[in-house]
């Protein structure tokens, strides 16, 4: 066998080989066609040897046919998908407008409520400041009731001629001297400008001094008897419980 017959036979062999090996269906799919570095050029070099460029054709269109099918398949699925989303979107948009009119509702209900508890409020405040002033208006009254009526309790104990005390004028003189402490401390009670003090302001001023009066008359009487040092010092006692322990001195004073 000649050199040529042995290369003709060997390319033969290799060609047989490639043709085995080669399939068509492998070549042309979708993820050879979409490399990066596919070549037209390079793949009809590598196969033109192998089928007809109708048969190339004819896998070209089912490939092509193939391909839109997937397209389709693919773009019906998005869209399947897209309108799903859409409709999720909606239907999610309609719970949000529900949910914002019922919060929009409750808004204005608790609006309402806080009004409501704002007059209220108002009201009770106004309930209250009446009530405030009627109190003040009866303690007030009470008060002036008890400075009118300590006034005369002093007028009707004192009635008796400061001249002509007793042992039993020292009763009188303790009643008295209560009655004294309680108009002082009502009186602290009651505004000073207040029209029925002002009317009363004489008054009261004559009967704490008709008391005054008969506590040194009877100071004066009992100091100058050794026999009422007893009732002497009950008097000295009454001018310690009416704070007036410095008028009891000075009428000790006088009597030297």
């Amino acid at each position: 066998m000649s050199n040529e017959d042995f290369f003709k036979d060997s390319d033969q062999e290799n060609t047989l080989k490639d043709l085995l090996s080669f399939d068509l269906c492998k070549e042309l799919n979708k993820e050879a066609l979409l490399k990066e570095d596919f070549s037209v050029d390079d793949f009809l070099k590598k196969i033109y040897k192998f089928h007809t460029l109708e048969d190339l054709q004819i896998k070209l269109k089912e490939v092509l046919k193939s391909t839109e099918k997937e397209i389709f398949t693919l773009i019906y699925n998005e869209y399947n998908n897209f309108f799903k989303i859409t409709c999720d979107i909606l239907e999610n948009e309609n719970k949000i407008i529900d949910l914002l009119v019922r919060l929009t509702k409750f808004k204005n209900e608790v609006q309402e409520i806080y009004k409501v508890i704002q007059q209220n409020v108002v009201n009770m405040d106004e309930e209250l400041h009446k009530k405030k002033e009627l109190y003040r208006r009866k303690v007030l009254a009470t008060n002036l009731l008890n400075v009118n009526m300590m006034i005369e309790d002093m007028e009707n104990l004192l009635c008796t001629d400061s001249e002509k005390f007793d042992g039993a004028d020292i009763i009188i003189l303790q009643q008295a001297a209560k009655s004294y402490i309680s108009l002082k401390y009502y009186s602290s009670l009651v505004p000073s400008q207040h029209p029925f003090i002002e009317k009363r302001k004489e008054k009261i001023q004559n009967v704490q001094n008709n008391f005054f009066n008969c506590l040194a008359s009877a100071l004066h009487k009992y100091r100058e008897n050794a026999l009422q040092i007893e009732n002497l010092l009950k008097v000295l006692q009454i001018y310690r419980e009416i704070d007036a322990s410095a008028e009891a001195c000075h009428q000790l004073y006088k009597i030297k």
